[in-house]
Order: structure tokens, then C-alpha cells, then sequence
């Protein structure tokens, strides 16, 4: 018993098996139609996708189901959502309503903190301070507790974010839908009371 694939636009299309040897097989179909002989391989199904190359010549490959490939898809961007946020929470800033701007990511929290320690220990009412553009900003204990509060607003809709771009991955329906989600985190200004990009 022998086995044919007829293949078309570089897929199997259909399977038969016949007593006949592959030339008086293919005599009995339509002459644009183009079958191979796939005698003895196992690994081959209608839909499979017929590949090629140097070292190994014609072989076949199931194909990825369109669910398969959404899947893929929504887990490629959620780990890109995950890469942008991990970078975003080390580099975030803030627009500060005390009028500059400042570093606001896991690192300035933890140095604003310290800040605002030692001023109490130390019951000193007034600290340098160095903004997101490297200018030196004189801060009273009051003031840094203020930027303090942004940095964890700031924070806290970061994650909002985040969460926001998982449901919206998570939710997709097909892949342009998820191809057409683009991760971009915003930053909060406190003076304009908006985002920043």
C-alpha cells in the first residue's frame, strides 16, 4: 500500500492510499493537482505544513493552531509587559508638586526615606536634595515626606498600570488585537494634576 499528500500552497490538502504506484496514482486526478509520495512517513496529517532544507531535504510539520498562536502571542507581550515594568520601576519619575522633577523609581523611595530618617533623628528641618536633572533642591522635612507620597503614588499607578495592560493582554480575541496593544507606562505630574509620558 502505497501513501500520497496532495499538497497545495505549501500544505498537505489530503491524504490517500492507494495500490497504485505513484505515476498511475496521479494519472486518475486532475493534472494541476500535486501529490507526492509520503510512503512511510509517519509524521504527516492534512494541514501539516510542508518544509524543506539542505541537510535533511522535504519534511513535514504540524502546523500551530490559530488558539496555539494567540496563546504564543499573549505570552510574548506579557513578558515584554513584564521586561517594560521591571525597567520602568527602576527609571520612573514624577513631576513633583513642589516644582521639579524627581527620580521615582524603587531606588529614590529608599534614598528619600533615608532623607527624611535622618532629619528626624537628627532634627535638622532642611536637606539637599538632588532633582531628576541633577539641580539641587533645598527640602524641608515636610516637603520630603510630600515627595515621599508622590513617589508611592507615582508607584501605585505604575502597578495600576500593569495590571490594566494584563487584563487587556489576557482578554484579547485574536492576535491583531494583542499586536495592536502597545505597552508605553505613564508617569504621574502633580502640578498639572495629569500623566506624562
Amino acid at each position: 500500500m502505497y501513501k500520497y499528500a496532495e499538497i497545495y500552497g505549501g500544505k498537505v490538502r489530503d491524504i490517500k492510499e492507494s495500490h497504485l504506484k505513484f505515476v498511475e496514482f496521479c494519472s486518475i486526478w486532475d493534472p494541476r493537482c500535486f501529490w507526492m509520495d509520503v510512503t512511510g512517513v509517519d509524521d504527516i496529517g492534512i494541514g501539516w505544513v510542508m518544509k524543506s532544507n539542505s541537510s535533511i531535504g522535504i519534511y513535514f510539520e504540524e502546523p500551530i493552531s490559530i488558539e496555539d498562536n494567540l496563546e504564543m502571542r499573549k505570552n510574548a507581550k506579557l513578558e515584554l509587559l513584564t521586561a517594560r515594568f521591571l525597567a520602568v520601576v527602576d527609571t520612573a519619575y514624577l513631576i513633583s508638586s513642589l516644582g521639579f522633577r524627581a527620580n521615582a523609581g524603587q531606588r529614590a523611595k529608599s534614598d528619600v526615606d533615608g532623607l527624611i530618617t535622618s532629619m528626624e533623628e537628627e532634627n535638622i528641618n532642611i536637606k539637599n536634595f538632588r532633582d531628576y536633572d541633577n539641580l539641587i533642591q533645598e527640602l524641608t522635612l515636610d516637603e520630603l515626606k510630600t515627595l515621599r507620597l508622590e513617589i508611592i503614588k507615582n508607584g501605585e499607578y505604575i502597578y495600576y498600570q500593569k495590571w490594566e495592560y494584563e487584563s487587556a493582554i489576557k482578554n484579547c480575541e485574536t492576535i491583531d488585537d494583542v499586536e495592536d496593544i502597545i505597552i508605553s507606562f505613564k508617569m504621574m505630574d502633580f502640578i498639572n494634576k495629569t500623566t506624562i509620558d
